[in-house]
C-alpha cells in the first residue's frame, strides 16, 4: 500500500474515532436518564465497597439473599424523577454477578472522590464506560480489517461509531459492554493464531475470553466459540486440535472457576442460593422471541430506540451464512449464533443490554456487504440495505423536528435510486452515488445521536 494511502487510512480512522468520542461524551451524564437502570449504580456500589469495607454490597432483585435492607439512596436525585416511590433492596454479600465492572467504576469513583454511594453519580460513573466505548469502536474496526480488508473496516468503523443505538448502550454501566470487549479481543487473537501459529496469541485469546467471563457469566459464550474456532481447524491433526482446545478451556474456564472462590470467599451458601434464583428466575423470552430482536432496538427495561442497522445486519448476517468462507462463519456469523443460543437460555428480553454482545458483529456482516457492493457491479441489493436504515433514521429525526419539507424530495429520491441502478450501468457513476448514499446515512447517524438530548430523549418510547 502507498504510504499515502496509510497516511490517509490513519487519519480516517483517528476523525472516525473522535467522532465516537465525542458523540459518546455529549450529554452522557444526562442520556439515558440516570436511574433508568439502577444496576448501573448498584455495579458501582459493588466495587466501592469492596475496596472501602472488602465487601460487596449492592441492589438485587433476587431471592437468594436473606435479610435484604431497603433504602432510599437518592443518588443523582432519582426518587423524583426515575426510580418510583419504593426504597432499593440493599444486599450483602452482592454475588449477582463477577465482579470486574464493578471494580472498574468503582475505582473510579473512589479515586474521583466518592465515598459514599450517593456520591456516586452517573456523571462520574460512565465516564469509564466512554473509554471502552471508544475501544470497543477500535475493535470492532481491527477485527474487520482482518476479515473482509481495508474498506470493510472503515464503513463498519463508522457505522457502529456512529450508531445511535451503540452511542446511547456503550455510556451505561452495563456488564455486556465488557462481554463484546472479551469476545473481539478473543476473536481477534484467534485469527492471529491460526495465521501465524505463534502460541502468545492462544494464550492471549483464552485470556481475554476469561476477560469476558469474569464481566458477565454470558461471557462463557466466548470460550465457546472459541474452541469450536479451534477444534474446526484445517489442515491440523486431531491430537494437536485438542491440545490447543484443552489449554484454552483451561486457561479461559480458570476464570469462571475464580467467580466461584470469589463466591465462596463471601459464603458458600449464599452464593449457590443467589445462583440458583438467578437460573430460576421468569423467563421473560416469550414465544415471539426471534421476530422482537430482529425487530426491537431495546436499550433499557422500557425505552426503545429505533433503528434500521441491526435488521440490516440480521439480513447481511443471514446472507454471509450462504458463503462458503470458513474465516467468515467462524469470526462472524458463528459469534452472533453462539451468543443466540445464551441469550434465549437466559431470556433476558426485557433488559435492552442483553442484547448488546449481538451488535458488533450485525455491523461486521453489514459493513462487509456494503464494501463488497462497492467493488461489485450489481449495487441494487447494498443499496436497498443502505436505503431502508437510513429511511429509520430519517424518521426518527422527523419525530425530533418535522421535515416536512423533505417528504416531496424523498418521495421522488427512492424510485430515482432504485431505477438508477437497476437500469444504468455507468461503474464510474454507479460508485461516487454508492458512496455518497452510505456518506449520507452516516451523516443521519451522526445528526441523531447528536440530537438525543434529555428533553428529546423523553419523548423516546
Amino acid at each position: 500500500m502507498p504510504r499515502i494511502n496509510k497516511f490517509f487510512i490513519i487519519t480516517l480512522v483517528l476523525v472516525i474515532l473522535t467522532v465516537s468520542a465525542v458523540l459518546r461524551y455529549r450529554n452522557f451524564a444526562v442520556v439515558p436518564l440516570p436511574g433508568e437502570s439502577t444496576d448501573e449504580y448498584s455495579n458501582t456500589w459493588v466495587g466501592l465497597s469492596l475496596i472501602q469495607l472488602g465487601r460487596p454490597v449492592g441492589r438485587s432483585g433476587l431471592e437468594g439473599y436473606k435479610g435484604t435492607d431497603f433504602r432510599y439512596i437518592n443518588v443523582d436525585g432519582i426518587f423524583s424523577t426515575t426510580a418510583g416511590g419504593n426504597p432499593l433492596g440493599i444486599n450483602q454479600p452482592w454475588l449477582d454477578h463477577p465482579p470486574l465492572l464493578p471494580l472498574i467504576t468503582g475505582s473510579y469513583a473512589y479515586v474521583s472522590g466518592a465515598r459514599v454511594f450517593e456520591d456516586a453519580t452517573a456523571r462520574i460513573i460512565r465516564k469509564p464506560m466512554l473509554v471502552m466505548g471508544v475501544f470497543t469502536v477500535a475493535l470492532v474496526g481491527y477485527l474487520s480489517y482482518q476479515i473482509f480488508g481495508t474498506g470493510a473496516a472503515l464503513i463498519v468503523m463508522a457505522l457502529y461509531a456512529t450508531s445511535p443505538l451503540m452511542v446511547i448502550t456503550s455510556r451505561m454501566v452495563q456488564g455486556e459492554n465488557g462481554v463484546i470487549i472479551g469476545f473481539l479481543l478473543a476473536l481477534i487473537f484467534l485469527y492471529k493464531y491460526l495465521t501465524k501459529n505463534r502460541l502468545i496469541y492462544l494464550w492471549l485469546a483464552a485470556l481475554s475470553a476469561g476477560l469476558a467471563v469474569l464481566f458477565k457469566v454470558s461471557g462463557v459464550s466466548v470460550i465457546i466459540c472459541g474452541l469450536f474456532v479451534l477444534l474446526t481447524q484445517e489442515n491440523k491433526k486431531l491430537a494437536e486440535k485438542f491440545r490447543e482446545a484443552a489449554l484454552f478451556l483451561i486457561v479461559s474456564g480458570s476464570f469462571l472457576a475464580l467467580y466461584f472462590v470469589y463466591g465462596a470467599a463471601f459464603g458458600w451458601r449464599t452464593f449457590m442460593e443467589v445462583w440458583s434464583s438467578n437460573s430460576t428466575r421468569p423467563y421473560d423470552i416469550g414465544f415471539g422471541s426471534l421476530f422482537d430482536l430482529l425487530t426491537v432496538t431495546k436499550i433499557t427495561i422500557g425505552k426503545r430506540l429505533t433503528e434500521g442497522w441491526p435488521l440490516m445486519g440480521w439480513m447481511s448476517l443471514f446472507i454471509l451464512m450462504m458463503t462458503k468462507s470458513k474465516k467468515i462463519f467462524s469470526f462472524v456469523v458463528l459469534p452472533a449464533f453462539v451468543y443466540l443460543s445464551v441469550f434465549l437460555l437466559m431470556g433476558g428480553n426485557s433488559y435492552g443490554w442483553y442484547r448488546i454482545p449481538f451488535v458488533p458483529f450485525l455491523f461486521l456482516a453489514g459493513g462487509a456487504l456494503l464494501a463488497k457492493g462497492y467493488r461489485s457491479k450489481e449495487k441494487l441489493l447494498p443499496v436497498f440495505l443502505t436505503l431502508f436504515p437510513l429511511g429509520v433514521t430519517i424518521h426518527k429525526l422527523n419525530e425530533i423536528s418535522p421535515l416536512s419539507f423533505l417528504t416531496p424530495f424523498w418521495r421522488l429520491f427512492l424510485p430515482v435510486v432504485i431505477l438508477w441502478f437497476l437500469i444504468v450501468r455507468n461503474e464510474r457513476m454507479n460508485r461516487l452515488i454508492y458512496l455518497a448514499l452510505i456518506l449520507v446515512a452516516i451523516g443521519a447517524n451522526i445528526f441523531l445521536a447528536y440530537s438525543l438530548t434529555p428533553g428529546v430523549w423523553l419523548k423516546m418510547n
